[in-house]
C-alpha cells in the first residue's frame, strides 16, 4: 500500500504529464 506522501507525489507527476499537452494545445490556438 502506498503511503500518503507517495500518493501525492504520484498525483503531481500524473497531473504534470496530463496538463503539459493540454497547455501546449491551448497555446497553439
Amino acid at each position: 500500500m502506498l503511503p500518503p506522501s507517495g500518493f501525492v507525489f504520484f498525483g503531481k507527476i500524473a497531473e504534470a504529464l496530463f496538463s503539459a499537452p493540454v497547455f501546449r494545445m491551448q497555446r497553439k490556438q
